[in-house]
Parts: structure tokens; C-alpha cells; sequence
């Protein structure tokens, strides 16, 4: 669903993620927005979609990431972060499907499950990636989430980082694609659009202006920009 802006955004409509009129955001542009993304980095591509403190105009969240699904996800943790998997008296999807929709066996119900939600939200699981790559903690780079492809359809993913913070670095990437290619061959890391901060913003001015520090390259120099403050 569509959050209308309390005030006009006025950002230019050409951007990326922007409104139709390039001040308010309607319920058709949640299905354009996300008809324009994934797209491959690692680099950002457009200068204007890395955060700037020079202007009052703030980008929609970019995640960088697999879109795995949860089973895919649960079978990294399996084999090799099995002290993460947490076992749960209920169903397995208990936590991570609609209850109301999904049928759950009465048998179910009443057993032992390895939990699905309970294990890929758990903090030890991103804190188990973050040990395999050497990054120390805490850290904010390593998320489970859901990210929605071109459609609008969510699955969960694996995020390392976005285009507000940066993201791992270069052979942190390779290390874990190598972990990841053996279940999902033709996955490739990409930038998707963040599904709860999807859309411009403007905010207060900030003191000591100074560019956000995102390490992915943005766009070439002979770019002309689409946004102004």
C-alpha cells in the first residue's frame, strides 16, 4: 500500500522511484516504483539515489541482496550454521505465514518443529554470517528480509548493506555467493527497493552538510542529475 506524503516531495518525475507528478505519491505508484527494480550492482547506479546531507531531498532505502525464499535460506543455516536453528513446539512457517490463510495440521500443532521464523530473525543467524565473513560485531550490514521483485511478490533475502550505509566489501560478496551458489546456481546479488521505505522524502536541513558515505560507486561524472535540493 501506498503511504501518501503529508507534504509535496517535489522531486523530479524522471527519477527513479518518484512519483507520476513528482510531488505526491497515489496507490499506482507503489506497482511503478517496484516495476523498475531489481537491478545489478554492485554499484549504485545514479549519483541522486545515494542519501547527500547537502539537501533536504532523501532517496527511497535500496537494499543490496539475494532473494532466496525461506527454504533456501533455512538450508544455508542447516549445513552450515546449524547452531542457529531453533526448534519450536508448533508448525515450521508457524511466524512466518498468514495464519488465517495457511492450514496447519492439527498434528502439527501439537509437535516439535525446526522454526522457520524463530531461526531466520533470530539475530544469531545474520551474527553467524557476519563470523564467516570477518565482520565484527555489532554490525548493520547483514539483514534478513523480505525484498519484492519486479511484481511486487516478496520472498525473503539475504541483505548486506544499502545504499545509505554501503555494503560489504568486494570479497565478503564473493565469499558468500560462494556459499550461496550450491542451492540457488543462478542468484546473484542485486539492489532492490526497500518494501517499507520505498519512497522520496524530504526532511529537516542538516548542520555540517556533508555527502552520506555509501562505498558503491555512483553514477559517472557526465550524468546530469535529476534531483536538486
Amino acid at each position: 500500500m501506498a503511504r501518501r506524503s503529508p507534504l509535496p516531495i517535489n522531486v523530479n518525475p524522471l527519477a527513479m522511484f518518484a512519483p507520476a507528478d513528482g510531488r505526491l505519491y497515489t496507490e499506482e505508484d507503489y506497482d511503478r516504483a517496484f516495476a523498475q527494480q531489481p537491478f545489478d550492482g554492485p554499484d549504485v547506479p545514479f549519483d541522486y539515489l545515494v542519501p547527500s546531507r547537502t539537501t533536504t531531498l532523501r532517496p527511497p532505502k535500496l537494499v543490496y541482496g539475494w532473494r532466496l525464499g525461506h527454504e533456501i535460506l533455512m538450508d544455508i543455516a542447516r549445513q552450515h550454521f546449524p547452531r542457529t536453528i531453533m526448534i519450536c513446539m508448533g508448525p515450521a512457517l508457524l511466524g512466518l505465514v498468514d495464519e488465517e490463510t495457511y492450514h496447519f495440521s492439527p498434528e502439527s500443532l501439537i509437535e516439535e518443529h525446526e522454526n522457520f521464523a524463530a531461526t531466520l530473525y533470530s539475530p544469531s543467524f545474520p551474527a553467524a554470517v557476519s563470523k564467516y565473513l570477518g565482520i565484527p560485531l555489532p554490525q548493520d550490514y547483514i539483514v534478513v528480509q523480505n525484498l519484492s521483485d519486479s511484481k511486487g511478490d516478496p520472498a525473503l533475502g539475504l541483505v548486506v548493506g544499502t545504499n545509505y550505509i554501503g555494503a560489504i566489501e568486494d570479497e565478503q560478496i564473493e565469499k558468500l555467493q560462494h556459499l550461496i551458489t550450491p542451492f540457488a546456481p543462478d542468484e546473484r546479488p542485486q539492489w532492490y527497493l526497500d518494501c517499507n521505505y520505498w519512497q522520496w522524502c524530504r526532511v529537516a536541513p542538516a548542520r555540517g552538510a556533508t555527502k552520506a558515505a555509501a562505498r558503491k560507486k555512483v553514477a559517472p561524472a557526465t550524468q546530469q542529475p535529476l534531483v536538486t535540493s
